[in-house]
């Protein structure tokens, strides 16, 4: 980041004058998320972030590149900045690669304090704009890295990609502890500019049933809450539901998510070919997801990777019974058999089995589970994330000062 200030609010302008004498972040401040608003967990956390942050007195935008495919409801004292992103005739990455000119200047136009991407490619992009044409701007650039083991994992090209590019940002968080160490271990970020910075929850909303329901019939409803996409591995479900039909147990799948393709219709063609019909619903997107939770008998999460899902722990935050694959980001969380259940993904006889197990679990115990998992979200409430973000930003403003003195004083000798 430059020392040069020109054209910015005075709430930026007073932060810079505090980041030269080593002071912390002032309150309020002007801060701008770079986000799309579609029906992911990222907009999500955006828009609920920006509640939280417009609600403590914070001047707060959204700059979209993709409007018109807003999802969540947005409040009036959030400012919207549409980046006009999406073309609609040119390919997705190269309109997002013009959202990028438009961006850089938004930001010298409206002079956010901070700004924060969310999601891989966006930091990417922002990065970019740190690189290129920001570099004369005093705002501090913050990307979310949330859910890119995978990526790293499998291909070196994406390493060095986001170790070029994360260069130009003031600072990188996640909310995995897993990606959280890649961020050191393979993308070589220093760690005063990581930052581990877990979801927001509204532990008020999420919330325990009032009346847990009465089950009136025989059939055990398995909720499965996120988008039809590869990484969630709703494939999985077809073995799993032929074993629990040949031991004779009465169930159906509720997929509450996103319908993509061409995941969707490859999942409708493989519960049609194994006359599956009748144990699946896949209901798309849901706007009040606490009602599935309440009245299913589990949550059911088989994902490949992850961050932190928000419905992990908005299903734990309501006590529901919660069963999810064994890697390493669920595990972060979930303590098999005291405040939820973790299975081998890969062994559909072993889940069918977990499933029946945890269903026919003595309600004495069950319940103990439930109060385990509610216990162990609530620390993701709001006044602790709020603590959280704004350390955060206290770190990073703190880490571009002193890389910036450091600068200085190499140009100096």
């Amino acid at each position: 980041m430059s020392s040069t200030v020109t054209g910015i609010t005075p709430s930026s302008e007073i932060w810079q004058m505090n980041k030269r004498v080593g002071l912390s972040m002032p309150e309020p401040i002007q801060i701008a998320f770079f986000t799309g608003l579609g029906q992911g967990g990222a907009a999500k956390q955006v828009v609920e972030t920006a509640h939280l942050l417009a609600a403590r007195g914070h001047r707060v935008q959204i700059m979209t590149y993709n409007r018109h495919k807003s999802f969540y409801k947005v409040n009036a004292e959030i400012e919207i900045i549409d980046l006009q992103g999406q073309s609609r005739i040119l390919p997705e990455p190269i309109d997002k690669m013009f959202a990028v000119i438009r961006l850089s200047r938004a930001v010298r136009t409206s002079a956010p304090a901070v700004v924060i991407s969310y999601t891989t490619m966006l930091n990417v992009l922002l990065g970019l704009a740190g690189r290129c044409l920001l570099r004369q701007h005093s705002a501090l650039l913050i990307g979310s890295d949330r859910n890119s083991v995978m990526r790293y994992n499998n291909s070196q090209l994406w390493i060095w990609i986001c170790r070029f590019f994360y260069r130009g940002l003031d600072g990188i968080f996640s909310n995995s502890q897993s990606t959280w160490h890649n961020l050191h271990a393979l993308l070589q970020i220093p760690p005063e500019k990581t930052h581990y910075l877990a979801n927001l929850l509204d532990t008020e909303y999420f919330c325990p049933s009032p009346e847990r329901p009465v089950k009136t019939n025989k059939i055990w409803e398995i909720l499965v809450p996120a988008r039809i996409t590869a990484q969630k591995n709703q494939k999985i479900l077809i073995p799993v539901a032929l074993e629990l039909r040949q031991k004779g147990i009465d169930f159906r799948f509720v997929l509450a998510g996103l319908h993509t393709q061409p995941f969707t219709s490859e999942l409708l063609a493989m519960i049609q070919d194994n006359h599956l019909q009748e144990s699946f619903a896949l209901l798309g997107q849901q706007e009040d997801i606490r009602q599935l939770y309440w009245h299913s008998d589990l949550v059911f999460m088989p994902s490949l990777y992850e961050g932190l899902s928000n419905s992990l722990i908005e299903a734990m935050a309501c006590e529901s019974l919660v069963l999810c694959s064994d890697i390493p980001e669920f595990s972060e969380h979930i303590r098999d058999t005291q405040n939820g259940y973790l299975v081998d993904i890969n062994q559909p006889a072993a889940i069918g089995d977990k499933i029946i197990a945890i269903l026919h679990q003595e309600r004495s115990t069950a319940d103990q589970v439930r109060s385990q998992a509610r216990q162990s979200v609530l620390p993701y409430g709001p006044q602790t994330y709020y603590q959280h973000f704004m350390s955060m930003l206290d770190q990073f403003s703190q880490a571009s000062l002193s890389a910036g003195h450091s600068q200085s004083t190499r140009k100096s000798t």
